[in-house]
């Protein structure tokens, strides 16, 4: 059993970090001309409603990978695994997810806040 914790916990770690470093690559270089045209084409506040927009659809993306991946695992594991985890699981779960949640939300945003004032510098 020790085995399996052991594994699946160096596995999903792995997966996780490969993951958000694979979307980071992939959707950095089109943030900054999506943003560059909206700046040239509207406003500023509209540029800052985008940015959260943006933000709020790669977040509810990842929330629904983490749900499907998460009743995944629970669909093909084995019950009696399933009820032994949860044991490990702390009741707070959820609330500290969405502190660590708020807190790269809150990163995000700090730098596309500086990435769009950089632009709109170099706009005008």
């Amino acid at each position: 059993m020790q085995f399996i914790i052991g594994f699946l916990a160096s596995f999903f770690g792995r997966l996780f970090a490969w993951f958000g470093r694979f979307l980071l690559a992939f959707l950095s270089p089109l943030v900054i001309p999506i943003v560059k045209g909206f700046a040239k084409l509207t406003s500023n506040l509209t540029v800052v409603l985008v940015m959260f927009t943006v933000i709020g659809g790669f977040i509810a993306a990842f929330i629904a990978t983490l749900t499907a991946l998460g009743s995944a695992v629970v669909s093909f594991v084995p019950s009696e695994y399933v009820s032994v985890a949860r044991m490990f699981v702390p009741d707070n779960l959820a609330t500290c997810i969405s502190i660590v949640a708020a807190a790269k939300f809150y990163q995000i945003i700090l730098l596309w806040k500086i990435k769009v004032v950089e632009i709109l510098a170099a706009a005008k």
